[in-house]
Parts: C-alpha cells; sequence; structure tokens
C-alpha cells in the first residue's frame, strides 16, 4: 500500500499563531504559496491564511463592490485600513476550518476530504497532532493517475531540468 508520505509535500510555509500582521504582509504570501499554515507553540495547525484572509483584513468589512465603485480611488483609505489591520495577529485573521489528514490516512479518505471541503490543501499531521507536511489536490490526481496512466512519469525531464516547463 502506498503511504501518504511518499506523495505528501513537505516544503509547507507556515507562522507562529502570534505572528504579527506586518510580518505576514512582508513575507508576500503571494510569492512563497498561496497559504500559510498557523502553527501553535508545539507545531499543532490550528488555522490557515490565505491571500483571501489578508485581503478581509486590509478592506473594511462594510465595503462591497458596489460602494468600492462608487468611491474614487484614495491612498488614504488604504492607508487608514492597514494601520488598522498592522496590530493584527496570525490568530485574528487567519481560518481555523482546517480539516487534517494523518500520516496513517489512506488516499481515498484524503480525496474525499478534499471533495467534502473544497479545500486545495490537506496539513499532515503526525500521531502527536504536529504537522509534517500536506498533501494538495494535484497531489491526489498525481499518486491516482500514476496508477491508472500508461505515460512514463515526465517529472524530471530534460526541458524541466533547465529552468523550461514543458508543455505536451
Amino acid at each position: 500500500m502506498t503511504k501518504i508520505t511518499e506523495f505528501m509535500r513537505t516544503d509547507v510555509h507556515s507562522v507562529h499563531e502570534n505572528t504579527s500582521f506586518e510580518t505576514l504582509m512582508c513575507q508576500d504570501i503571494c510569492n512563497i504559496a498561496d497559504h500559510v499554515y498557523v502553527l501553535d507553540r508545539d507545531n499543532h495547525p490550528v488555522g490557515l491564511i490565505t491571500t483571501l484572509e489578508l485581503l478581509k483584513a486590509l478592506v473594511p468589512p462594510y465595503l462591497n463592490s458596489h460602494l468600492a465603485q462608487m468611491l474614487p480611488e484614495d491612498q488614504r483609505l488604504n492607508e487608514k485600513c492597514y494601520e488598522h489591520a498592522r496590530h493584527l495577529t496570525a490568530r485574528d485573521v487567519m481560518s481555523t476550518d482546517l480539516p487534517l489528514i494523518s500520516i496513517h490516512d489512506s488516499f481515498l479518505r484524503a480525496s474525499t476530504m478534499v471533495l467534502d471541503t473544497a479545500a486545495n490543501a490537506l496539513p499532515v499531521v503526525d500521531e502527536h497532532g504536529r504537522l509534517l507536511g500536506e498533501m494538495t489536490r494535484c497531489d491526489l490526481v498525481r499518486y491516482l493517475g500514476s496508477n491508472f496512466c500508461p505515460l512514463p512519469d515526465l517529472r524530471g525531464t530534460e526541458g524541466e531540468q533547465d529552468g523550461q516547463a514543458r508543455v505536451h
């Protein structure tokens, strides 16, 4: 039986729950990943921060697209919003709806959890609940495809080694 650990990603990004909003913004989440896990002091995942959570912290909750269309672009409003948000922490802005899978779970369980929750990635934890990695939708599709696809594994081909993506 193939183990989750053979297909999971271990290069996940995380922050401590007391990480400041300013630090989160300076990390440039868009360039490192589309999300970061929020960990407690024992490395247990307690939340997730995506660019959506950052936007929610930066845009006033009373502002919607219709009202924004009527307002002039004003840097002062942006500065005021950032000034309010900069005092927040990762715990303040994180989403706590975080489905977890264990290194002992099956691919079927992981796949159905993604379908049930629409999560892009599932944090993988050890038997003590500590974050070890993540299983993304792409990892699950790659695993399932590797069992049924007659094509050879194309990872590590010459084009990818020289930094150019291959389009087939």
